[in-house]
Parts: structure tokens; C-alpha cells; sequence
């Protein structure tokens, strides 16, 4: 499998960033769980400033564990 420049970089963040603060929810998409002041079950992160951004299926399980596990 060949990977972009684009997922390297990903990945690269993915590792150096902490675990517990920043995390992946989408291919394109990684955020600050400090941020997050919700989600959707339609698939929809709530955050700060009346922003959105996907929750990807392949990581909303995991999001929404962490996510319990931070209130």
C-alpha cells in the first residue's frame, strides 16, 4: 500500500500529539477534546464557536468512550 505525503504527515501528528487531548475522528479530521462540547448521533462533533466537523464511522466508538470517560 502506498501512503501520500498527506497521511504521513497525519500519522506524524497523530503520534506526537497527546492522546488525551487531540484525537482522530475522522480520516481528515483530528480535534482537541477540550474543544468538543458534543456530537450528534447523526455523525456530527459539536465544538467551541459554533463549529462542526464529521465523526467518521470507523472512530466514533472510540471517540465516544473517550469521550465518556472525560465527563
Amino acid at each position: 500500500m502506498e501512503w501520500s505525503i498527506c497521511e504521513i504527515i497525519k500519522k506524524h501528528y497523530e503520534e506526537i500529539f497527546d492522546h488525551q487531548q487531540i484525537l482522530r475522528v475522522h480520516r481528515s479530521y483530528m480535534v482537541n477534546l477540550a474543544q468538543v462540547k458534543g456530537y450528534t448521533h447523526l455523525g456530527e462533533i459539536l465544538l467551541a464557536d459554533n463549529l462542526t466537523c464529521p465523526l467518521g464511522d470507523t472512530y466514533k466508538q472510540h471517540f465516544v468512550d473517550v469521550l465518556g470517560k472525560k465527563a
